[in-house]
């Protein structure tokens, strides 16, 4: 896992994302020139929550979860075109997300639950290690 301040994978360049600079790429090629499985970024600062998934040509997978706004003001991002959201994941409202890991060392997963301000479950998914 990676924590940045801003969204990761989203490739469309606007506001505070990596699209806006070249170390973006250098970071996915090294991710697979070396085979690094089962990078997620955790990122925020985008108002809204979404998720996005790029499959590697070597078979890798990362994903980004944006998570934000929990006590501000939200953004619906829907409208951008990122061609790299996962299709439901999208949460333009104030929420949170718990990341829950379970299960054995060569089988382990991650279930994201996203949940309102309230407490809430508004979606979740599960990345399972043999998946990434």
């Amino acid at each position: 896992m990676v924590a940045l301040g801003g969204q990761f994978l989203n490739d469309v360049a606007k506001h505070e994302n990596m699209a806006n600079y070249p170390e973006r790429q250098e970071i996915i090629d090294r991710i697979e020139e070396e085979h690094i499985h089962g990078v997620i970024f955790l990122t925020g600062d985008r108002h809204c929550t979404d998720m996005s998934r790029l499959e590697l040509d070597g078979g890798a997978v990362i994903h980004d979860l944006t998570v934000s706004p929990l006590t501000s003001g939200a953004y619906d991002n829907s409208k951008e075109n990122n061609t790299l959201r996962i299709e439901g994941t999208t949460t333009p409202q104030r929420n949170f997300a718990e990341l829950n890991f379970s299960g054995p060392r060569k089988d382990r997963s991650c279930k994201i639950v996203i949940k309102d301000n309230e407490g809430i479950e508004l979606w979740s998914k599960v990345l399972r290690a043999k998946e990434l």
